[in-house]
């Protein structure tokens, strides 16, 4: 679809804190699933940048992968050596904006100087579209999903980390956030701008129902940090469910800080490889198969600002249990699974039994087609083009 002022394709720079890349497939997916949708409308150039250890003669090297309306330039930079932080961290960043200065040199070689630049996930981007905003006269908008802001992250931060957001929302012609809790949390924090509330993408494949056997398959696709996700509650809650129905498997997909733990907490309750099996961490390819395959999905988190996962269990005919966390709300009601609150083991425990004995109830047409009209790419896609034409249209009067 064209812009409508100059009849061609606007061009997107879409810069990205989180995406997937070589060291972190699952990192950012939603972000990229994002850059697909608007790519339906516009020329997307994501830039990404991330430190890697396996780099040894190279200081950088550069990945790219061209596609018709969406191009991604990926810049991995050597980690500094040294021992000293100090030291290492301003290394760190001198190689970040060399990165930098590259990747926009490359995607302004290939294509053109971008018409709008869309930051994603603050602060190091929004900075970036900053510089190129004051020095290009590019506007750009911000999109934000960290969950930093609804708890005391954002709060903890230093002076100027919270001066430096606050200046680059400020700057920025619109504001875009995955759930109005985040919209909110973010207003308090005084961090003033126009807000557009746009959920992720959630990929909708063509659902299988799984074939009938005596065990129920139960899965959740989390990091494994515990004190955000709470595995640790619904291996827990698995552990006192298996007494009364043995047949069931409780499967893990992710990686993170708390994996080792969260292993042995299900070798003490001898359910390690028998009743709780862990995948670690799998590209979202790997869990939209694995979806096929399950009776249904929990999520346990203490926060959240949406749960892509927990749409896409949806989008492909899974009921789901999730808990109250500031995400899930916005789809899951009494049609499409069961709402606990945070941290209330009980209750975990009371839904999980109560959707053993009756997942097979829910309607999988209706379970996807909740998500479908919603959370399309093409209508995600859509709201995004908008809010570039409006801004563009207000540049040139």
């Amino acid at each position: 679809m064209s812009d409508m002022l100059n009849n061609k394709r606007l061009h997107i720079l879409l810069l990205a804190k989180w995406y997937p890349n070589d060291n972190d497939p699952q990192l950012g997916v939603f972000i990229q699933k994002h850059a697909k949708a608007i790519a339906e409308y516009c020329n997307v150039s994501v830039l990404f940048i991330t430190s890697s250890d396996l780099l040894f003669n190279d200081k950088f090297i550069v990945k790219s992968d061209k596609k018709k309306y969406l191009s991604t330039t990926i810049i991995y930079f050597k980690q500094s050596s040294s021992n000293l932080y100090i030291i290492k961290k301003i290394v760190n960043i001198i190689r970040y904006i060399k990165s930098v200065f590259k990747g926009y040199k490359i995607i302004c070689e290939q294509k053109s100087k971008p018409d709008l630049v869309h930051s994603n996930v603050l602060l190091r981007t929004g900075i970036i579209a900053l510089f190129i905003y004051f020095f290009n006269n590019i506007p750009y908008i911000i999109t934000e999903h960290w969950s930093g802001f609804i708890n005391s992250e954002f709060e903890n931060k230093n002076f100027l980390y919270k001066y430096l957001t606050k200046l680059v929302v400020k700057k920025s012609k619109a504001v875009t956030v995955v759930s109005k809790q985040l919209r909110d949390a973010m207003i308090v924090k005084g961090l003033k701008n126009q807000y557009y509330v746009i959920p992720n993408v959630i990929e909708v494949e063509n659902y299988k129902i799984k074939k009938d056997n005596n065990t129920v398959i139960i899965l959740t696709v989390a990091d494994l940090v515990d004190k955000t996700k709470n595995i640790s509650g619904i291996i827990k809650a698995i552990y006192e469910v298996k007494n009364k129905y043995p047949d069931i498997e409780y499967h893990i997909i992710g990686d993170g800080i708390d994996k080792d733990n969260l292993k042995k907490l299900a070798k003490d309750l001898n359910l390690y490889n028998k009743t709780v099996f862990f995948h670690g961490r799998q590209p979202n390819e790997y869990v939209l198969n694995f979806m096929q395959k399950i009776d249904f999905f929990v999520l346990n988190s203490n926060l959240e600002t949406f749960s892509v996962v927990t749409a896409e269990a949806l989008a492909n005919g899974k009921p789901v249990v999730a808990t109250r966390c500031g995400g899930p709300e916005a789809f899951v009601n009494d049609k499409t699974g069961i709402l606990v609150e945070p941290k209330n083991q009980k209750q975990l425990e009371d839904a999980i039994l109560y959707m053993i004995k009756h997942y097979k109830n829910y309607n999988p047409q209706y379970l996807s087609d909740s998500i479908k009209k919603d959370y399309n790419s093409k209508i995600i896609g859509k709201k995004f083009f908008d809010i570039y034409l409006k801004i563009r249209r207000a540049d040139k009067l």
